[in-house]
């Protein structure tokens, strides 16, 4: 009924005369090809008639495949865009840049034919082919033989001009795939060199790369190459046959036969046409071909079965085809963490041709990894670093340093180790809040780059990504503080974040704990998001700081994303020890804000975090002063109503990720710290006994100092 249905569509077309059935599933039409008037007295060029007798062939699948469409066995075969066919049978058009099977469910029979019409009118009036598009390679996307090489490389430096090249191979058989010849390297020293890998390995052999002469072929020939006699006719046509016949004479002297017996070779004809390839610059063209084991013998009957190109998996390969556009010498980065997230991110960057340049993980791959893992169970409990890099260098990435030693050991400097020099950024992927310390608190011979960190919060409810600023300010732990405060004033997300059921998530523990309970796709659904943001940044870096916080929507459907840039922290030593205090942009405005025009002393609460690790104040908000408090001209003295509770109330509600780190005050002149300054500090420590306290003193020039106020003191020993 299908066939029916499609011959009655094909006999309604325009530019169809007649409709003859020929066998089951077979018919022949007659289309009257659009030829302008001179060309239909005279006659075509291309030999391409007025009238020309087609065969359509319904297969058994259809219509869930296209019909075969073929021209008479008579028809100029010299034409671009015809498919590979033996000497005899009838001539098979390409009629689209695509896949036709595709095409015609979706568009249908009479699309089909539209297409074929107007490929006989194109090769009617010579209009195939463009030059100012570019040559059209011949087709052999359709073959199961296959190899792949580097073509960009080939072209790069190509044999010298009618000279032929040696190539390891490694051949590979798939059961969609008759073979598949890899291409490894190209070599230059002696054959002996390669007898004992061809010796070891059964699917080892050799390629050979026959570089054309000074001939530049512009005439296509069908592929029609089916010997090894057929194959030397062909690389006369395209000036390859001294290269090629040099390059077969020398594999089938000395010691060689012995070796390469019962072992297919490679041939690959380079040969050069008269413009650039389309989508390239160079107007080299390679023509591949597997010949079987009797070529050794020289024996012309010998099967050389045509073997279509694949480029070879490569950095730029993967680029072109994630649409990366960045430039191609891209910025180097390391990845600090290979676990679920972590991986995940490697690898999509990896596949993007951004892999990075070393890894530092010191775990293993335990079988409940494998949940949510890029890496396959093929190898468990081998180290995640280790597999992950091998993954990446598989993708072309030749150097990728991976490193499984304790990296908080590295960070504090007590084993020599250090992160190479050049790298633009490092990705902090451990959700864990000692490797955070550690990277602000570093020392700079352990050279830590910008520090990107990403992870997960609420069962994967949210996502976030923070990115210091340049010269690392601000820092990966001011943005952690910071975006603490961020959550917490959006509704939504605060609700998910700062609650009791996932009081270990909300400050950023990670996927590495096994009683985390998140899926695979959870998980790459915010990868996905922030290797794409990654991946810009790479291009370009920023100079403020940067926060991005992705929210799941309702029904886990979608992701929304809220970007936040951070300009530069205020950073103050304080006088009285090494102590450094870290005061965000928005309280910096807050308190000035509340001095400007002022003609007393104003004062009010800092809220923050304390690294022990870096010995650092980490100030991103502030409370005003409380209605007991008293100021004049020269003095400030903060009162106590209801500062505790409402210090509480705010820890509470962060759970804890933000507390009381001390307070502050102006000076109508200098921001030294007065005698009265001092004394006051001693009445902080009765807020908290075990933790510290800085007193930030602000003046109206916009001066700032700091003290450090202690009341928890080491015992003596």
């Amino acid at each position: 009924m299908a066939i029916a249905r499609a011959v009655a569509m094909i006999r309604s077309h325009s530019s169809v005369e007649e409709v003859r059935h020929v066998a089951e599933g077979i018919f022949t039409i007659t289309v009257r090809v659009p030829l302008p008037s001179r060309l239909r007295r005279e006659g075509t060029p291309s030999g391409v008639r007025a009238l020309e007798d087609v065969q359509i062939e319904f297969r058994p699948d259809f219509p869930l495949t296209a019909p075969r469409v073929t021209l008479r066995p008579d028809f100029n075969p010299n034409l671009p865009h015809i498919n590979p066919f033996r000497k005899g049978d009838r001539i098979p058009p390409c009629l689209l840049d695509g896949d036709l099977d595709a095409f015609h469910s979706q568009m249908g029979i009479l699309s089909v034919i539209n297409q074929l019409v107007a490929w006989l009118e194109k090769a009617g009036v010579g209009a195939l082919i463009d030059p100012a598009q570019g040559w059209e390679p011949s087709r052999r996307d359709a073959l199961t033989m296959l190899y792949d090489v580097d073509l960009d490389a080939v072209r790069r430096a190509p044999p010298p001009v009618g000279k032929y090249q040696y190539w390891d191979v490694l051949f590979k058989r798939d059961i969609q795939v008759s073979l598949v010849a890899q291409f490894d390297a190209p070599f230059t020293e002696g054959l002996r060199t390669r007898y004992e890998a061809l010796t070891q390995h059964a699917n080892r052999s050799i390629g050979v790369l026959a570089m054309c002469d000074d001939t530049i072929s512009s005439t296509y020939h069908p592929e029609t190459v089916s010997t090894l006699g057929e194959l030397t006719e062909r690389a006369k046509l395209l000036g390859c046959d001294e290269s090629l016949q040099e390059g077969l004479r020398r594999l089938r002297r000395g010691e060689t036969p012995k070796r390469l017996k019962g072992r297919p070779i490679v041939v690959v004809l380079v040969c050069r046409r008269p413009y650039p390839l389309i989508g390239t610059t160079s107007s080299l063209e390679m023509l591949g071909y597997v010949l079987a084991p009797g070529w050794i013998d020289g024996d012309p009957a010998c099967e050389a079965i045509p073997a279509g190109h694949r480029q070879a998996m490569s950095i730029r390969l993967l680029r072109e085809v994630s649409g990366y556009t960045g430039p191609s010498e891209s910025a180097r980065w390391g990845l600090l963490g290979a676990g679920s997230l972590g991986s995940k991110i490697g690898m999509h960057m990896a596949r993007c041709g951004l892999g990075p340049s070393e890894i530092h993980d010191n775990g293993v791959m335990e079988p409940h990894n494998f949940a949510r893992h890029a890496l396959c169970p093929s190898t468990p409990f081998a180290g995640k670093a280790n597999g992950l890099s091998l993954e990446t260098r598989l993708m072309g990435q030749v150097e990728v340093r991976s490193e499984v030693g304790n990296l908080l050991s590295m960070l504090a400097g007590v084993d020599g180790r250090a992160f190479d020099e050049g790298l633009a950024f490092v990705v902090n992927t451990t959700g864990s809040i000692a490797v955070r310390e550690a990277l602000a608190a570093a020392l700079p011979s352990v050279r830590v780059p910008r520090v990107v960190e990403a992870s997960l919060l609420a069962r994967g409810e949210l996502s976030l990504m923070t990115t210091e600023g340049e010269e690392r300010n601000p820092s990966t732990m001011d943005l952690s503080c910071l975006s603490y405060r961020i959550m917490a004033e959006r509704e939504t997300v605060a609700a998910k974040v700062f609650s009791d059921a996932d009081r270990a998530l909300r400050i950023g523990q990670g996927c590495s704990s096994r009683t985390m309970v998140m899926s695979d796709a959870t998980i790459a659904s915010h990868a996905g998001p922030m290797t794409t943001h990654l991946s810009k940044r790479l291009s370009k870096m920023a100079r403020e700081g940067e926060i991005v916080i992705w929210e799941r929507g309702s029904g886990g459907l979608s992701l929304s994303a809220d970007v936040v840039s951070v300009g530069q922290f205020l950073v103050i030593n304080a006088e009285n020890d090494s102590t450094t205090v870290r005061v965000s942009p928005a309280v910096v405005d807050q308190v000035r804000a509340t001095i400007r025009g002022s003609r007393v002393e104003q004062g009010g609460i800092l809220l923050g975090r304390f690294s022990d690790a870096a010995n650092t104040f980490h100030v991103v908000d502030c409370l005003p002063a409380p209605p007991d408090s008293a100021s004049g001209p020269n003095y400030f003295v903060l009162g106590t109503e209801g500062v505790r509770a409402s210090v509480e109330a705010y820890e509470k509600r962060l759970q804890g990720a933000l507390y009381c780190v001390g307070t502050w005050h102006s000076h109508p002149g200098s921001a030294k710290s007065s005698g009265v300054d001092r004394r006051t500090s001693e009445k902080m420590r009765d807020f908290d006994p075990l933790r510290p306290m800085a007193m930030l003193i602000v003046s109206e020039t916009s001066d700032w100092s700091a003290l450090r106020v202690d009341s928890w003191t080491a015992p003596e020993s």
